[in-house]
């Protein structure tokens, strides 16, 4: 769905259910959200759980409807900007601190949001996924095109952090980085963003990996709908 027919369906669905307070605010996040991205930007308002307790749809059993359209933003924004999670400027601001001056590498950035809001960082990415979810890549800073080996095996001695988002749950590609790191002993930070078991990542993956949950980089990451993804330290 076009980003600017989904905007429109949530006006409709706001207009249609003005008196019910939980509506306005969740689809005023979302609008926000989607303008926000359509311009390369991270949204402000961080986005409140799209989902409405059985109690509000019990009260009100129409807002099942408006819950199916909100649920369908992080299909829309992956289909019209390449966005496959939803940052805040506060967890950002969050992840900016914690890597302070240090250099760092993301791999399978994507269209690198996350890189685009930090400083010191290279930004790597394939783009096999182009003419998938969306048709054309639209980066929004500078990403050199390396596959995740290539880029491990190009930027390892030169930064501290490496940076892995939303990796694909289609391939083995995330052990085998995991594994290389391993076998050179390299002693940075390894970020992982991702669903346990879930919607990212290889199962191989999950089984050999050692994971921490760093409190101050999940203390403002959010999940807004059925995906339950977290912030790790890899180990």
């Amino acid at each position: 769905m076009k980003y600017q027919k989904y905007l429109s369906k949530l006006d409709n669905q706001q207009k249609k259910y003005a008196k019910i307070p939980q509506v306005n605010h969740k689809v005023d996040a979302v609008k926000e959200t989607v303008i926000a991205l359509s311009n390369k930007q991270i949204p402000v308002q961080e986005l409140p759980q799209l989902s409405f307790t059985q109690e509000e749809l019990f009260e009100h059993p129409e807002l099942f409807e408006v819950e199916d359209l909100l649920l369908d933003l992080r299909q829309v924004v992956i289909e019209n900007f390449g966005v496959w999670h939803i940052f805040s400027t506060r967890w950002l601001a969050d992840l900016r601190d914690f890597l302070g001056n240090t250099k760092t590498l993301e791999l399978m950035a994507g269209n690198a949001i996350i890189s685009a809001n930090l400083n010191n960082t290279y930004a790597t990415d394939n783009f096999l996924w182009q003419g998938q979810d969306i048709e054309v890549p639209s980066p929004w800073t500078n990403v050199e095109r390396l596959d995740a080996m290539q880029a491990i095996q190009k930027y390892y001695l030169q930064v501290q952090n490496i940076i892995m988002a939303w990796a694909p749950d289609n391939n083995q590609n995330d052990w085998e980085v995991l594994s290389w790191l391993r076998k050179v002993n390299w002693q940075g930070n390894f970020i992982l963003i991702g669903e346990k078991n879930g919607a990212t990542n290889s199962e191989l993956f999950w089984e050999k990996v050692k994971l921490e949950e760093p409190i101050k980089l999940n203390k403002h990451h959010k999940e807004f709908d059925f995906i339950k993804d977290k912030v790790y330290f890899v180990k």
